[in-house]
């Protein structure tokens, strides 16, 4: 019973969230459509799904090519959404608490910061 009273309990939590969660998603749906505008830069993929393991929500991986991080930083700064860039992965990642998250994933920015030489 108490696997089947988790998966009520989160279902109730997602039909009280959908109306916010469709509010930050056409948030970041606007935010996409900016990037895209930008010069140089190609959206290759995007995927979102919903999550309701960390609190209802949905995540947005968009895989890019030619991103500038600064630009990005704007563009996140203008709907005060927080950005955070890992120096780990090369991903950014912009939150719209506690209902959406976007991660780039660009192919640019995940190049280490020394290439070594050729030999």
């Amino acid at each position: 019973m108490k696997i089947q009273d988790d998966i009520q309990q989160q279902f109730h939590n997602l039909q009280k969230a959908m109306p916010e969660i469709h509010r930050h998603l056409r948030l970041m749906k606007e935010l996409l459509a900016d990037i895209q505008g930008q010069s140089l830069i190609c959206i290759e993929h995007i995927n979102a799904h919903l999550q309701t393991n960390a609190g209802p929500h949905i995540r947005i991986i968009v895989i890019t090519r030619g991103i500038q991080l600064s630009v990005v930083k704007a563009l996140a700064a203008k709907r005060n959404l927080s950005m955070h860039y890992s120096i780990e992965t090369g991903d950014i990642y912009i939150h719209s608490e506690p209902w959406a998250v976007l991660a780039i994933c660009d192919t640019m920015l995940s190049l280490p910061l020394t290439l070594p030489d050729a030999a």
